[in-house]
């Protein structure tokens, strides 16, 4: 606490500025919070042919480690999705699930 009000009082006594003078140089500094993109704030879509199980994971609603692991291995045995409604194939995936991430994902 005392650094933050002691190291900038320091700085304009050194400087020769008044308090005023200083007040105008002084840098006004503003942060955001760090930008997460998902899946659907970018304009494309999560390709479930070629995403990792993080990938799916953090992507998919209602879709956990366990479950985005069954959708890799299932598309490594089919060789690739052909269409989103395969995934209504993989073991923990049902309807509800693909029609709440059907706009999130494409194929290609």
């Amino acid at each position: 606490m005392l650094r933050k009000f002691l190291l900038p009082a320091a700085i304009v006594a050194l400087s020769g500025l008044s308090v005023g003078q200083a007040a105008v140089a002084a840098p006004i500094h503003t942060f955001t919070a760090p930008y997460l993109q998902t899946a659907e704030s970018k304009t494309d879509k999560l390709n479930i042919n070629t995403a990792t199980a993080d990938q799916i994971a953090v992507a998919m609603v209602g879709v956990g480690k366990s479950k985005a692991e069954n959708i890799v291995k299932f598309r490594e045995q089919l060789g690739g999705f052909k269409n989103l409604d395969q995934l209504l194939e993989v073991k923990g995936i049902g309807q509800r699930t693909l029609d709440k991430n059907r706009s999130k994902l494409t194929l290609e």
